[in-house]
Formats: structure tokens, C-alpha cells, sequence
């Protein structure tokens, strides 16, 4: 997997993985994702949701020293529309973020992403999925990794995104068989420079082509073993004549099992291997432990704690630097009373980078009260905390952004 500087758009940082639109009686539904109900036109769900926030941050630039406080207003204008044509079942989704800052009109910018899913049925226990996925958008300062403290950009930096993925999944019985095949495209921008200068990195435009497989058996229990392996191609499209080439193959090995018992304790665990090979033979390959995980526990009623780690080699892009970043995250989900619900959350996350002595340190909590008022309104409000402590002088930072919400479906 290529990172780009933790590539974080103006997303929530802690949203579950749930389906959109889940059903709120279901043991693993999300309120937080919760997008009201639809409206049923000719056999088409429509889900349109239209979310005002305000928001206060106390370090917009995300520094150690230069730091200058805002107020964002941002719109999210979305619609989510689902068919099922026999037994195929399709969706596309469409949303976008248009940010609007109180006094530094530099950082107004605009995102949009488009996602398109089918889930084709060839045959009983043959499935096709197909994904296509295209987003504009622009890299969150705070989630921006930089090799120095005066590498400030102006504007936030624009990434595109182009995304294909296709293949088959095989499940005649207990046994599951698949294989997928993923082509994406990305695109970044170049900006200018605080103290002048600029940051060029459309240099680092990349055409990445993945295949995955996956093997796993329903033991009938709750728990399904898995091995799964993926190989990856990056390949740097518009590098700078006479640089070091970054092109590298990754190879995976994952094993490990896929577990729900009885809806109170669901998730996935897994360790293995990954290898990355560079074709200049300047850059030194790399190779590490492999861990992903994550875990949904429902202790009691109205009450779920999350549990997830990570560890992965990568490649960033916006330091040109290979790192191995490993990550935790804990956090708890509770129903106060009826339809008001409250998220706490934290996520550590330690780099290491493997051509310096470089290693960053961050910790990003999040605290946020929900009240679902009913399936065409929803009021929230919530903090978040964000600290960094960097062996690199100067990059150390905190940032407070605190926010409310209201969210309407239309």
C-alpha cells in the first residue's frame, strides 16, 4: 500500500466500517453512519443527506510555532441511491465537503468524491464485484507529514484519485475463493511554499495495480481461517530525470481468521510477512512483520468497544521515504438514552523511517454525542484532540478542533 502522508481528506477519522445506511436494530449497525431512511421510487432507494458543521480548530496550520486559530463552516451536500435488478445489487454514491474559513480564505477548499458498487450473482455461490471510485479532494494539514518545519504550503495539497477493482468471489459451501484485481491512478498537486518556494510533487504521480487473493473456511463455529496474499506494482509515472527511481513490487502474506459469535464479538485478526523490492538498486529493500486487526465487542446492552491494530511497511509519497508505521485504536460506543448515543475514541500511531533515524509519534482522541432526533434529523457535537511529537525539530505539534453538527435527509 502507497500512503500519502497519511492520506486523510475531511473525513471523520473514526468512523466504523459499516455498510451505508445501516438498520439501527441490527447488532452491528453504526448510529454514527446512520443516514435516515430512504426514499423507495420505482424499485430505487435514495438516501439524499445534506450535513451543515461548524467548527473551531486552534492550530490551522497544524505547526509547532506558527500557529493561527479559524473558524471552518463546511457543507456536505450527499446522495447514496441502491438497485437491485434480480439478484444483482448496485449503488452509487455521491458526496462532496466544500470548506469555507473565517479569516484564512487560502484554506477554502472543495473535495468530491463519486463511488459506484455492483455486486453481480453469476451463479448460486458466484459472485462479481465491481468498484469504481473517483475522488478529488485535499490532503488534511494535520494528517500531512513534512520533512521540515518550513515546508508549509499555502493551500492544502490536492490529491485525484482514480480507482478500478473487479474479480470473483466462490463460495459453493464452507469454502470461500476469491480473487480481485485493483487499478488506481493518483494524481497529486504541487503548491507554494509560506517562506516561498514551492513543494513539487506531481512528480510523484503513481499508477498502482494490485491482485489479491483469498482462501477461507466457515468452520461453523463463528470463526472462518483465512490466508490471504496479495502482490502490489507501483509504478512512478512523471519522475524527475536522473532521480532515484521509487518503482518497487510488494508482496503479502497474511493469515489469520474471521470471527462472529453470536453478534457480540465480531471482527477479523491477522499476522504474516511483506516484502518490498525496488528496481534501482540504490534503494535498499525492506521487509517486515505484518499485523491487521479488528475487533467489535458488545459487552452489554447499547454498548460497543472497538478494538484495532495495524502494522505495515509503506511507501510515503511526500517524503519519498520508506516507513513502517504501526497504529492502535481503542473506543467505545454507548447509548446514553433512547437515540442518544456517545463515541470516545483514541488512536496511537508510531513511523519509523528506514533511511533516517527519523520516528513520529501521534496520538489523535476524539470525543462526540449524537442525538437522532429522527429519521430526517440528527444534532451533534463533539472534540478532538491531536498531538505529534517528531524527532525532527520543529514538527512537533497539538491541535484542538471542536465542532457541532446538524445533518438532514432530504
Amino acid at each position: 500500500m502507497t500512503v500519502f502522508a497519511q492520506e486523510s481528506l475531511e473525513s471523520e477519522p473514526f468512523a466504523f466500517h459499516a455498510e451505508p445506511s445501516p438498520d439501527l436494530s441490527s447488532a452491528l449497525a453504526d448510529p454514527f453512519t446512520y443516514q435516515g431512511e430512504p426514499i423507495v421510487f420505482n424499485g430505487f432507494r435514495l438516501w439524499p443527506n445534506l450535513t451543515l458543521e461548524q467548527r473551531y480548530t486552534d492550530n490551522l496550520l497544524a505547526t509547532e510555532n506558527n500557529t493561527q486559530s479559524d473558524f471552518i463552516t463546511v457543507l456536505k451536500p450527499e446522495l447514496e441511491i441502491w438497485k437491485s435488478l434480480g439478484r444483482h445489487d448496485f449503488s452509487l454514491l455521491m458526496n462532496s465537503e466544500i470548506l469555507q474559513h473565517w479569516d484564512r480564505s487560502q484554506d477554502n477548499v472543495e473535495n468530491y468524491n463519486v463511488a459506484f458498487n455492483a455486486d453481480l450473482e453469476a451463479r448460486q455461490g458466484l459472485n462479481i464485484p465491481i468498484k469504481l471510485l473517483y475522488r478529488d479532494g485535499h490532503l488534511r494539514r494535520a494528517y500531512q507529514r513534512r520533512s521540515n518545519a518550513d515546508q508549509i504550503v499555502k493551500t492544502p495539497l490536492n490529491v485525484k484519485r482514480w480507482r478500478a477493482e473487479s474479480g470473483f468471489i466462490y463460495k459453493p459451501n464452507r469454502l470461500m475463493l476469491s480473487l480481485l484485481g485493483d487499478y488506481s491512478q493518483v494524481r497529486l498537486g504541487n503548491e507554494e511554499l509560506i517562506n516561498g518556494g514551492f513543494l513539487i510533487r506531481d512528480n510523484r504521480d503513481v499508477n498502482i495495480t494490485q491482485a489479491t487473493g483469498k482462501v477461507s473456511y466457515d468452520l461453523k463455529t463463528g470463526l472462518s481461517p483465512f490466508v490471504q496474499t496479495s502482490y502490489t506494482k507501483e509504478n512512478y509515472i512523471n519522475e524527475t530525470p536522473g532521480a532515484v527511481s521509487r518503482n518497487n513490487d510488494s508482496l503479502r502474506i497474511l493469515a489469520g481468521a474471521d470471527f462472529n459469535f453470536k453478534g457480540l464479538i465480531a471482527g477479523f485478526i491477522g499476522a504474516g510477512i511483506d516484502r518490498r523490492s525496488y528496481d534501482d538498486a540504490t534503494v535498499g529493500n525492506t521487509g517486515d512483520v505484518l499485523l491487521d486487526a479488528e475487533i467489535y465487542w458488545d459487552p452489554i446492552p447499547k454498548t460497543r468497544l472497538r478494538f484495532d491494530a495495524r502494522r505495515e511497511t509503506t511507501e510515503d509519497n511526500l517524503l519519498i521515504q520508506q516507513l513502517t508505521e504501526t497504529a492502535f485504536g481503542l473506543g467505545i460506543d454507548h447509548e446514553l438514552r433512547q437515540n442518544l448515543f456517545a463515541r470516545l475514541a483514541a488512536h496511537y500511531g508510531y513511523d519509523e523511517f528506514m533511511d533516517t533515524n527519523r520516528q513520529d509519534k501521534t496520538l489523535d482522541s476524539h470525543f462526540e454525542l449524537l442525538k437522532i432526533i429522527g429519521p430526517h434529523l440528527q444534532l451533534g457535537a463533539g472534540y478532538q484532540y491531536l498531538t505529534k511529537d517528531s524527532s525532527v525539530p520543529g514538527l512537533d505539534m497539538d491541535q484542538s478542533v471542536v465542532f457541532l453538527r446538524i445533518k438532514t435527509a432530504l
